[in-house]
């Protein structure tokens, strides 16, 4: 299971979980966000919380729309 919330400014704007099945690697390996057109300019912030049979693993990614 993971738990993603995507921050624009440091305001939450975008929450989503999903219960697949992800192989093993980086959680950064597996997981990406297409950037569409009409993307609100800003800093964007993705924390990320992956668990899996009780082992939590977190990521956070930082990122920049012009």
């Amino acid at each position: 299971t993971y738990y993603a919330t995507i921050y624009r400014n440091g305001k939450p704007v975008l929450s989503f979980t999903d219960n697949r099945y992800m192989p093993e690697g980086e959680v950064s390996d597996l997981f990406y966000i297409p950037v569409c057109e009409g993307a609100i300019p800003g800093n964007y912030t993705l924390k990320l919380k992956a668990v899996c049979m009780g082992i939590a693993k977190e990521k956070e990614v930082s990122f920049v729309i012009q």
